[in-house]
């Protein structure tokens, strides 16, 4: 393998794993690997995944990963991108909430081979754009790129994110919960006024959402309004 292509604050594109990164700054990244050849396994909140050819894992900046391990044979495309750079050019609150329920429950996910060119096209134009320093609207065209590649991802996850957010318990209520946020984020911080709305308890509220996500009421509400 060739060592790290191109490494920036917000991006990282690399055909090793960026160990050094991932020790001193892993949670503020989106981190996802494609296998292309061999395997790989990791933990993440006591399970095991295993990924294998055309498997793309999903690392949020909340999830920390441990027991990864390559294959002699390993070979791959990682990719990071910073939470910073995600966060300002998120281009949908709605799906960028999906996208996230989605990779907090299932981080592995298996790309046709259509699907994995998109992915590794994307890697190329992230690298074009990174080694263009010279380009007047660098940032602009970074955020850009980055909007662009969230959209296509989300395209390609779409059936599965639709479906996954009412699939367990609690799901039609935290659905309804971030629909009322999209409405009062910004005039009504208190889980308890969105409770109401829900007519259940904050805590019970609360309780659904970091079953869901990983995270508490309070935490969405904080994120939307910083976002919106």
């Amino acid at each position: 393998m060739n060592m790290e292509k191109n490494v920036s604050q917000e991006i990282i594109v690399s055909d090793v794993y960026p160990q050094a990164v991932m020790q001193t700054r892993g949670n503020q990244y989106l981190f996802h690997v494609l296998c292309t050849d061999g395997s790989a396994t990791f933990g993440v909140s006591g399970q095991t995944y295993e990924l294998h050819h055309l498997d793309i894992a999903i690392i949020l900046p909340e999830v920390q990963i441990n027991r990864l391990s390559f294959s002699s044979d390993f070979k791959g495309v990682f990719l990071m991108i910073s939470r910073s750079i995600a966060h300002s050019n998120n281009p949908s609150l709605q799906w960028g909430d999906r996208g996230f329920l989605y990779s907090f429950s299932n981080p592995v996910f298996h790309f046709s081979q259509e699907q994995a060119d998109i992915f590794t096209q994307w890697t190329s134009i992230f690298e074009q754009r990174l080694a263009d320093t010279s380009h007047l609207f660098y940032n602009d065209v970074l955020g850009a790129s980055v909007r662009t590649f969230l959209y296509d991802m989300w395209n390609i996850y779409a059936p599965l994110l639709e479906a996954h957010i009412t699939s367990s318990e609690g799901g039609n209520i935290f659905e309804r919960f971030l629909e009322l946020l999209r409405l009062h984020c910004h005039q009504d911080r208190e889980v308890a006024f969105y409770a109401d709305k829900l007519f259940i308890t904050p805590k019970y509220l609360s309780e659904v959402c970091r079953k869901k996500s990983g995270r508490s009421a309070i935490d969405w509400i904080t994120d939307y309004t910083t976002q919106k």
